[in-house]
């Protein structure tokens, strides 16, 4: 399944990062970060059974900042999301484009519609078949910056058990922030780096987060720079990781919803 030099190197780091995944901020940096080289998405929703729901626990998470009413409108009974689940089954349990030039089962309501109207167009989705009716795991990547290639899909292929089992350990593993106070964002950063970092959160561009705060791009770099110091990351992506860790924000990247 393996075409190229290049692809190994991928899928090696990958599986590298993904055997360090502890926790869900981890997970989230993996996702947002070198992940991006096997599938680049703006956007993932991550399903497994969850203990006390009949039916998959879906969660959201990315640098595209998804509405809860569209959220839950794909989570929904009838929603895109079980429709995909059913779909890949039908399948085969084998990676599944959906896009202007996917066909899926002719019963089933145009997906690129609804994705159109999200904002959501292209995706991909994969999981691990499970003992009963349900998939042991599910993932749905959104946003996907180019149409879907064969080798997207192998390379999915090959990582998915990965991505399974961070996720496992993602959810197992439960921060000592959980069991404390929420830290206020004042406490580590000013009230400007905190709107900052909300913007980041959301995925915007210092250019962007520049006009919606008719600040210079330059200040919004300075805030960003220091931003990453107080919060001793590297990246945007640690940055987002380490506040959702901490709860310094009202997290827009996560969304939680337990569905039959």
């Amino acid at each position: 399944m393996i075409q190229s030099r290049t692809e190994l190197d991928v899928l090696l780091v990958n599986i590298e990062a993904a055997v360090k995944v502890k926790s869900r901020a981890c997970f989230f940096s993996w996702v947002q970060g070198v992940f991006q080289g096997i599938v680049a998405h703006e956007g993932l929703v991550c399903a497994m059974p969850h203990p006390g729901a009949r039916g998959l626990c879906f969660d959201w998470l990315g640098s595209y900042p998804i509405s809860e009413e569209h959220f839950t409108e794909l989570c929904r009974g009838d929603g895109m999301l079980h429709r995909l689940v059913a779909a890949w089954t039908r399948g085969g349990c084998m990676p599944l484009a959906v896009g202007a030039a996917s066909s899926l089962d002719p019963a089933m309501e145009p997906m690129e519609t609804t994705l159109q109207r999200m904002d959501l167009t292209n995706a991909m989705v994969h999981g691990l078949a499970g003992l009963d009716e349900h998939p042991a795991g599910f993932f749905a990547f959104f946003k996907l910056p180019t149409p879907i290639c064969e080798r997207d899909a192998r390379m999915l292929e090959l990582t998915v058990p990965y991505l399974h089992s961070a996720w496992l350990r993602a959810n197992c593993e439960r921060s000592a922030s959980a069991d404390v106070h929420r830290i206020e964002a004042r406490e580590i950063l000013t009230a400007r780096e905190a709107q900052v970092l909300e913007w980041v959160e959301r995925g915007k561009s210092n250019h962007e987060i520049a006009e919606i705060l008719s600040i210079s791009r330059l200040t919004v770099k300075n805030h960003v720079q220091e931003i990453l110091r107080k919060l001793d990351v590297q990246n945007r992506a640690q940055a987002v990781a380490r506040a959702i860790a901490l709860n310094l924000t009202r997290n827009n990247v996560f969304h939680r919803h337990p569905h039959a």
